[in-house]
C-alpha cells in the first residue's frame, strides 16, 4: 500500500500518521515547508521539501502511489486535482476549492480513475449521513446540515480559532450561499437567515447559511436543503461587520504608491488571533436532520457528531474530523472497497449502504462517534 499526501499541515500530518500506523503503508508527504514535514517522519513518512504548489516536477515522486490526498489550499485545489487526473492517480480532495470540480467527472472517467472531493466533515461527513440517513425514508422532504469547529474557550471577541489558513475561512464567510426550498434553488449573502441551534454538552450555538451544500446540490430527489455554519452567539456581526465595509474585499485598494488587498491584509493580521496554540482546546460539531415520510407517516432522522481536542495524541478535533474521514477513504480506494472512476462528493458514499456502513465503523475504530436518533414525526 503507497499513498501520497500533499501538504504537512496538522490535517496532512494526521492523514499521513494514520495510513502508516493504520495499515503500515508507505506514505510519500510532500510540501515546501521542511519544518512541518520533520514531524511526520517520526511516524515514518517519507518526506519531500517540494512546493507542489508550483511548476515544480513534484508528480514524478507520486510515481508508485496508488491514491493522492490533498489537502492544499482552496485556490490551488482545482488546477492540482487535474494535474493528479491526468496522471492517472485516485484522489481524495480536501482542498474546499471555489470551482466545481464535477467538470474534472469526464476527465476522470476517461482516465479511469476514482475521485471523491470534499471528504472531510463538513462537507464530508455530513453528505454521506445525509444520503444514508435520506435512503431510510420512502420520500425525502428536506435536510438540513449543521457544523462548526470552536474553541472550548471564548476569548473574546472572534470566539474563535482555526488551524486552516484565514483565507480559506474568510471565504466561507465571502462566498454566496446556495440552498433548496421547494425544488429551487436560491443563492444569498453567506451568514444569512440565522437560527440559535441547543448543542447538547456545549450550549446555545448560532447558524447561518454558508455554501456548504455544494455536490450535495445534485441530488435532485431531496426537494429541501440547507447548510448552516455554527458559531458562538454573536460572532456573526462581528464578521459581518468587517465583511461590508470592505475588509475580505479582494479588490485592489490605492495608498499612495502602494497596492494592496485589503483581504490580504485582514488574512494576515488574522493569523495569530485564530491560530490554535499547542494548549489550545477546541470541539467540532455536526448535526444532520433529514425529514420525510416512512411508510405513508410524517418520519425524521437525526445524526450527531460531538468531537473533542485529542490532547494525548496531540491533535486538534477539526484537524481529527477533517482528515480521519479523507484517510478512511483513501485506504477504501487501495484495497478496492470503492472503485468509481469520475468525480463524486462525500454524498456518493452515503447512497451505497454497505460502504456508508463500513465507513462509520471505521470513523468510530479511531473513536470520532456518530449517533443516530429517530424522531418519528
Amino acid at each position: 500500500m503507497k499513498l501520497a499526501v500533499l501538504g504537512a499541515g496538522s490535517v496532512g500530518r494526521l492523514i499521513a500518521r494514520d495510513l502508516v500506523e493504520r495499515f503500515n503503508a508507505t506514505v510519500v508527504l510532500l510540501d515546501g515547508d521542511r519544518d512541518a514535514l520533520a514531524q511526520s517522519e517520526r511516524f515514518g513518512a517519507e518526506t519531500h521539501t517540494v512546493d507542489v504548489t508550483g511548476d515544480s516536477d513534484w508528480l514524478s515522486l507520486l510515481e508508485e502511489a496508488t491514491c493522492v490526498v490533498s489537502t492544499l489550499p482552496s485556490e490551488f485545489g482545482f488546477a492540482t486535482l487535474q494535474r493528479l487526473i491526468e496522471a492517472g492517480k485516485n484522489v481524495v480532495d480536501l482542498s474546499f476549492m471555489p470551482e466545481n470540480y464535477l467538470e474534472l467527472h469526464e476527465l476522470a472517467q476517461e482516465k479511469g480513475v476514482s475521485v471523491v472531493a470534499d471528504m472531510g466533515v463538513a462537507p464530508g461527513i455530513s453528505h454521506v449521513l445525509a444520503t444514508h440517513l435520506a435512503g431510510q425514508l420512502s420520500d425525502v422532504h428536506a435536510v438540513n446540515v449543521y457544523a462548526g469547529a470552536l474553541p472550548l474557550e471564548r476569548d473574546m471577541p472572534w470566539q474563535y480559532k482555526s488551524p486552516f489558513a484565514p483565507h480559506d475561512a474568510i471565504e466561507n464567510y465571502t462566498r454566496p450561499a446556495r440552498y433548496r426550498a421547494g425544488g429551487q434553488l436560491f443563492e444569498v449573502p453567506a451568514l444569512s437567515q440565522r437560527e440559535l441551534l441547543h448543542a447538547s454538552g456545549i450550549g446555545s450555538l448560532e447558524g447561518a447559511l454558508t455554501d456548504g451544500l455544494r455536490s450535495l446540490l445534485s441530488v435532485d430527489s431531496i426537494p429541501t436543503m440547507a447548510f448552516k455554519t455554527l458559531r458562538f452567539p454573536g460572532s456573526f456581526d462581528l464578521l459581518v461587520a468587517l465583511r461590508d465595509a470592505g475588509f475580505f474585499s479582494s479588490r485592489p485598494l490605492h495608498l499612495g504608491d502602494a497596492v494592496v488587498e485589503p483581504l490580504d491584509v485582514t488574512a494576515t493580521l488574522l493569523t495569530e488571533a485564530w491560530s490554535l496554540l499547542p494548549d489550545d482546546e477546541e470541539f467540532t460539531f455536526l448535526r444532520v436532520d433529514v425529514h420525510g415520510l416512512k411508510g405513508d407517516k410524517p418520519h425524521a432522522l437525526s445524526a450527531q457528531l460531538c468531537d473533542f481536542t485529542d490532547t494525548e495524541r496531540e491533535e486538534s478535533s477539526i484537524a481529527r474530523t477533517t482528515g480521519i474521514p479523507a484517510a478512511i477513504v483513501a485506504a477504501m480506494m487501495v484495497q478496492g472497497e470503492w472503485s468509481q472512476p469520475g468525480v463524486v462528493g462525500p454524498e456518493a458514499l452515503g447512497q451505497d449502504a454497505d460502504v456508508a456502513e463500513a465507513f462509520f465503523q471505521a470513523l468510530d475504530e479511531r473513536d470520532v462517534f456518530v449517533t443516530f436518533d429517530e424522531m418519528g414525526a
